[in-house]
């Protein structure tokens, strides 16, 4: 394994951004196509047959939450979506703020290759990891100034809203799925290794 360390300083008047600052009626977006990373290095590591058309969303994000800091001062939480993906940051997220985040599938930009992968192999995209995509909750009247910020990056094409902030429920994240049903999405069964590039 590498280790790597990313050593900074904080920018003056920029918001202070913590899991615990989610709000009712907060919107929910993701700043790209979820799951490339994770099931292209599955892919590569199993030889499986679509290896060669799942390429890994590894980008750096410095532009990108620029954009949104900027479009949104009071954006309440950013975070990248690895390890565990958008599922064990969304929860992460509902806990910490107590309260629960409504997702809708139709919304969710998960790639064909990406949801071919996850129907085959059993495996949930919101749990796939993801390396060049981070998961924003911003002020409801905020939402459009942010992505029409993202859009204006060639890197930010895909972002798109996802979800809102609802009050806490009986689960803390829930996804309304294309056919009409609700469900629970939860943080990924297992212990989840640091790397898995």
């Amino acid at each position: 394994y590498i280790t790597t360390t990313g050593i900074g300083s904080l920018i003056a008047g920029y918001p202070r951004l913590s899991a615990q600052y989610a709000s009712e009626g907060d919107a929910v977006i993701v700043s790209g196509p979820i799951g490339l990373h994770g099931i292209t290095i599955l892919a590569q590591r199993e030889s499986l047959d679509f290896a060669s058309s799942a390429v890994s969303d590894c980008a750096p994000l410095v532009s990108l939450s620029k954009a949104v800091l900027s479009a949104a001062p009071n954006t309440r939480v950013m975070r990248d979506a690895t390890r565990g993906g958008c599922a064990a940051v969304l929860n992460e997220i509902a806990s910490s703020s107590r309260v629960s985040i409504f997702l809708e599938q139709a919304l969710i930009p998960v790639p064909e290759v990406v949801r071919c992968a996850c129907e085959f192999l059993g495996m949930e995209p919101l749990q796939i990891a993801n390396e060049g995509t981070f998961v924003a909750i911003i002020p409801e009247e905020d939402c459009q100034n942010v992505l029409d910020a993202l859009h204006r990056l060639p890197e930010g094409k895909g972002a798109c809203r996802i979800g809102r902030v609802v009050k806490q429920g009986r689960y803390p994240v829930q996804l309304l799925t294309d056919i009409g049903g609700v469900r629970a999405v939860e943080v990924p069964p297992g212990q989840l290794l640091p790397r898995i590039c």
